[in-house]
């Protein structure tokens, strides 16, 4: 220790303590002086902290380097002087590259492997997958298909995780299932190749959606729910045209969705496209055109749409569908009685029932084309259509029209009517007269021609059901025989397996005559089944179960019907609105 760091005497304390920041400072700089002195002498470089780090990461590579130098010159030396010894020390060296070798050759087996595989997996999936989606495939046998082709798709999944076509079809397998779990999650898998919400994704996952949301547009009963399937499958097939714009179908879908809407500026700029791609779209446009009161350019367009389906019908006879777009063509044009011939000659080569359906409905277009003023030739046409097809409904219904009219037009349409039911005893024609005659308020009227139905069919679950409806309108009403038919009415349905469709209306019907009896307990149940399977967007359906609650003293569940009543009312109005405005345009 320094004299200058004695301990102080008591007189000097203050200059003492004063002095001692300079005083350690000073003895630092003379440490300091004498460790760069020490360094010089002995020769030690002077070394960043970055340069310490770069040699120690690369101090493995350097020393690897230098043992391989070593090793190969070693083999220099022995090709040279063939000493064993310098062979000895180079058999590392050659250890080293012999195993590179086989590590290299490994690398790319195994890659080749790999991809063969991945072939042969996504080759079984397929295969599997085709048989499995077969029309006349029996259920047990889809199903060993579907679980060969799953299993197959999950080994692709595994061998390539990243790519998104093993993941399409996986999931597109899992929805084939029909398993509620499965669906599920075929969705989820589907939406993160195909998210919504931002462009690109997997293209085929985005059609896909498309055509899954269309399919549950076409199912949904409720208006807000069959507008929600429609915007989302708008959205996927603009995402798909984002990735491929010459994608036909993606055009051809979206204008199919525009037309629905009455979106014609829309769907025309897309038909445009789809017919530089597709001449089929031609006759898309025929018929956008003709429905827009454009005649020039609908005749146009259905002249060029003849020419090239009438290529094809010469080329494939047999072809049912570009037969029935060639006749379609025809009728754009007015030409019936050339889309009548077209199809009859078809007959002659096809004995599908489709056909005398399609001519049934060419005749009934051409009927509804002659001026009404010459009724009694729409009548024929009633006839021929009838003649051909006699569970025509769309020709039934046209006809019921003029039962409300004054004579003679009501007494030819009678007269008609008798004939058709003379000639074919059509249940469809009863029961249709008999929805004519509810509606009227002649529930006599109706009663006898489903007593008339019922005297054949006993089973006809549209008759049990009006009939039904029938004893609950008579005066006075008698709910005991209602209730009798449409129990059988809803027996006899769970033994036939309809679908949802069907059960509702029943269960709304049952629901209905419950309501009329006080029965709120029980019209209850039945109105929320009818609601449960399809008649959500119902407005009678939510207006009895809302007095129901209400009876009920359910305050919240009634709450809720008036809100759901509101929302019915306003889409019903915006529906109108949107009619009366295709109706000027």
């Amino acid at each position: 220790m320094s004299s200058g760091s004695k301990k102080p005497r008591k007189q000097g304390a203050l200059s003492y303590y004063l002095s001692l920041p300079s005083r350690w400072m000073a003895e630092r700089a003379e440490r300091k002086q004498l460790r760069r002195e020490r360094n010089r002498a002995d020769n030690i470089p002077k070394r960043t902290i970055l340069q310490s780090i770069g040699g120690t990461i690369l101090f493995p590579f350097i020393a690897a380097g230098d043992f391989l130098g070593s090793t190969f010159g070693a083999l220099g030396q022995y090709a040279t002087t063939r000493n064993g010894l310098y062979l000895l020390q180079g058999i590392p060296a050659l250890l080293v590259f012999v195993g590179t070798l086989a590590l290299a050759a490994l690398a790319i087996t195994q890659s080749i492997k790999s991809d063969q595989l991945v072939k042969h997996y996504k080759d079984e999936g397929d295969a599997a997958f085709k048989e499995a989606t077969k029309p006349d495939i029996d259920a047990k046998k889809k199903a060993k298909m579907l679980e060969r082709a799953q299993l197959c798709y999950e080994r692709w999944m595994m061998l390539d995780e990243k790519d998104p076509e093993a993941k399409f079809n996986h999931a597109r397998t899992a929805h084939e299932t029909q398993d509620p779990l499965a669906i599920q999650t075929a969705i989820a898998e589907m939406t993160q190749l195909a998210p919504q919400n931002r462009p690109g994704g997997f293209e085929k996952a985005h059609q896909w959606l498309a055509n899954y949301f269309l399919s549950q547009m076409g199912a949904a009963k409720d208006p807000i729910a069959i507008k929600q399937n429609r915007d989302q499958a708008e959205v996927h097939l603009m995402r798909v045209l984002i990735t491929d714009k010459d994608d036909y179908f993606s055009h051809a879908q979206l204008a199919s969705l525009y037309m629905q809407q009455a979106r014609f500026d829309k769907a025309e700029k897309h038909l445009l496209v789809a017919a530089q791609l597709d001449k089929r779209a031609l006759a898309d446009l025929a018929k956008l055109y003709a429905r827009t009161q454009q005649t020039p350019k609908a005749n146009a367009y259905a002249e060029q749409a003849i020419a090239h389906f009438q290529g094809l019908v010469d080329a494939d006879p047999d072809n049912l569908e570009n037969r029935f777009m060639l006749a379609d063509q025809f009728v754009v044009l007015k030409r019936f009685q050339d889309a009548i011939n077209l199809l009859e000659e078809g007959i002659k080569l096809n004995r599908d029932p489709r056909i005398n359906k399609k001519v049934s409905q060419i005749l009934l277009e051409a009927m509804q084309d002659i001026p009404t003023d010459e009724f009694e030739k729409r009548l024929d046409f009633f006839d021929k259509a009838i003649s051909i097809d006699p569970d025509n409904q769309e020709a039934f219904r046209f006809i019921l029209y003029y039962l409300t009219q004054s004579n003679p037009m009501l007494q030819l349409t009678q007269d008609r009517i008798d004939r058709a039911l003379a000639q074919t005893n059509s249940p469809t024609l009863h029961v249709l007269l008999s929805d004519f005659y509810l509606k009227e308020g002649k529930p006599e009227l109706a009663r006898k021609h489903l007593e008339a139905v019922l005297r054949s069919e006993p089973k006809f679950l549209a008759a049990l059901n009006n009939l039904a409806n029938v004893y609950a309108m008579i005066k006075p009403p008698d709910y005991d025989r209602a209730l009798e038919y449409i129990n059988s009415c809803l027996r006899y349905s769970q033994e036939q397996k309809l679908g949802d469709d069907s059960l509702a209306y029943f269960y709304d019907t049952r629901g209905q005559i419950y309501t009329m009896r006080r029965q709120w307990r029980e019209a209850a149940a039945d109105l929320e089944k009818a609601i449960a399977y399809g008649l959500n967007s119902n407005l009678q359906s939510h207006t009895s179960l809302l007095r129901c609650y209400q009876e009920l003293n359910k305050r919240d569940l009634a709450d809720e019907e008036i809100r759901i009543i509101a929302k019915l009312r306003e889409v019903q109005e915006e529906q109108a609105k949107a009619a009366e405005a295709e109706k000027k345009k």
